[in-house]
């Protein structure tokens, strides 16, 4: 605009108000008023409206067309170097877009590899290494109750092994004090007849000790043999050799039975002791399985632990970093968007005034100030 203001302020100083009867008139008064209403928001509306009231000379005519002629060009020119500039912007503004925008993608992408590693990889782990330090601890504490266990009935067992090897050693001690009462009886018989009731009474001590001590063992299997015996020392006859030889008989049959038993008992516990020494053995060894087994899963844990939180950690700055350029992108839309549309408001002002100027144009030619012919080229 302040080309028109410097091109029409020359002409001003150019002319000179001289009537003339080309002077023409308005044909249309409304389509004038609207024409010259434009004309008078532009800055030289005035100095327009001035000529259009005067008789112009030709060359004052053309230096007048030359000046409308000037604006147009000079607009032009600015509408050129308008578009040649936003055309430069343009390539940067593509080229910084491009930078920005691989740096959202390769910072997204990082972001989505970060998030998927830990929700399908180190949380996964976590919740697997938790689970198993959960039951491996549960694990050792259930063998060492066992192994607790086992110890306390193995002990339990001993002990009752020892009562019952006990007792049965007391049970055969008895019958051969019992055995040896008799014999020695019928030595005396023979010897001292006056001393086979006392021995007898003896005899009948020790049954009675050997009949109460059978019953005291564990499933009283001898029963129906010491039940003889009992009944054998309260009516038996002691007079004859026979008869002590019957009774020492079965007191015989009575201690290989118990003697049996007592080397049964013996083996039972021998096998007994060997298995819960392998058991024990096992018991022990599944414990320092599981105790290696948990220590190996703690670290682990432990090491999971610290890449979730590591990678935690690197997510939030990588998030803070793709915001900082999704903010920086999207500013950078923003300000083009304004760029751009500045842009295609200047060049609409440009155009604008450049049909604002033919209007001009075709003002003065429908007033009667027309185009001179182009001056004649002087002779070199």
């Amino acid at each position: 605009m302040g080309a028109l203001i410097v091109i029409f302020g020359v002409l001003a100083g150019t002319f000179a108000v001289v009537p003339t009867e080309k002077q023409g008139t308005i044909e249309s008064l409304a389509e004038m008023d609207a024409v010259m209403a434009k004309l008078q928001d532009s800055r030289f509306g005035a100095l327009l409206n001035s000529f259009l009231q005067m008789s112009v000379p030709q060359q004052q005519a053309r230096d007048l067309y030359e000046g409308f002629d000037q604006i147009i060009e000079s607009l032009k020119r600015l509408i050129k170097e308008e578009d040649d500039n936003f055309k430069q912007n343009l390539k940067s503004y593509r080229s910084v877009k491009g930078v920005m925008k691989s740096a959202v993608d390769d910072y997204t992408r990082k972001v989505n590899l970060g998030k998927q590693r830990l929700e399908q990889e180190l949380k996964p782990n976590r919740k697997m290494f938790e689970d198993t330090v959960a039951s491996t601890e549960t694990d050792i504490i259930t063998t060492k109750n066992q192994l607790t266990k086992l110890e306390s009935g193995q002990q339990k067992a001993e002990k009752e092994y020892k009562d019952q090897r006990q007792q049965l050693d007391k049970l055969i001690a008895a019958i051969d004090k019992a055995i040896e009462v008799l014999q020695t009886a019928d030595k005396q018989q023979q010897q001292q007849p006056a001393m086979v009731e006392t021995r007898v009474e003896s005899f009948r001590q020790r049954i009675t000790e050997i009949s109460n001590g059978v019953k005291a063992v564990k499933g009283y299997p001898y029963k129906p043999l010491v039940h003889a015996l009992v009944m054998i020392s309260q009516r038996g006859d002691f007079s004859t050799q026979e008869s002590i030889a019957k009774i020492v008989g079965l007191l015989n049959k009575l201690r290989s039975q118990l003697t049996a038993q007592l080397e049964e008992l013996d083996k039972s516990n021998q096998d007994a002791n060997r298995s819960f020494q392998e058991t024990k053995k096992a018991q022990e060894e599944m414990v320092k399985t599981l105790t290696v087994k948990l220590r190996r899963t703690q670290r682990q844990l432990t090491r999971t632990y610290a890449e979730i939180s590591q990678l935690e950690n690197s997510l939030k700055e990588l998030e803070a970093t793709l915001q900082k350029w999704t903010d920086s992108l999207q500013g950078l839309e923003d300000y083009w968007s304004k760029m751009t549309e500045q842009h295609n408001k200047v060049l609409q002002d440009f155009n604008d005034e450049i049909a604002l100027v033919k209007k001009a144009i075709q003002v003065c030619e429908q007033n009667g100030i027309s185009r001179p012919p182009a001056a004649p080229k002087k002779a070199l």
